[in-house]
């Protein structure tokens, strides 16, 4: 089950772009045996089609002022926080210079700039996952989901 949800999760993205529905996604992803929980499945598609929808527009957006209402997609969020923030971390190697991407996000209260979320992410990284040769150079917000029970 884990594995066809992460096999799924790899592919929603494309599909979603092609402007196909949520049932012809979910009759694709059976078709290549990438199917589980029809509710959880359905979940992520809306999931993915925020993220195309509203991400470049956060990508856009100027990075001093704050993310307006119009930019966050509504979701139920499984915690009880107001905004849950997407990110590409770049990590360059100290002694090499490599780069290494990463797919970050993390649970917000309060409503930010973009710049004040990405220092906000880089001070939470460096607490909990600090590797001395490695530097986070980057923090780009892709989106910002806002939980439909709390106010703004």
């Amino acid at each position: 089950m884990p594995l066809a949800r992460a096999a799924a999760r790899a592919m929603m993205p494309r599909l979603v772009n092609y402007g196909w529905s949520s049932s012809k996604i979910t009759k694709w992803l059976a078709g290549h045996n990438a199917t589980y929980r029809r509710v959880t499945m359905l979940t992520d598609i809306r999931q993915f089609r925020n993220m195309a929808e509203f991400g470049p527009r956060v990508v856009k957006y100027t990075g001093s002022k704050i993310i307006p209402k119009s930019l966050m997609s509504e979701v139920d969020l499984s915690r009880a926080r107001r905004y849950r923030v997407y990110g590409m971390a770049k990590y360059t190697d100290v002694e090499t210079g490599a780069v290494r991407y990463k797919n970050v996000s993390f649970y917000a209260d309060d409503r930010r700039s973009k710049d004040e979320w990405s220092q906000e992410f880089e001070d939470m990284i460096r607490a909990e996952d600090y590797k001395p040769d490695q530097v986070i150079s980057d923090i780009k917000i892709l989106h910002v989901e806002h939980n439909r029970g709390l106010e703004y």
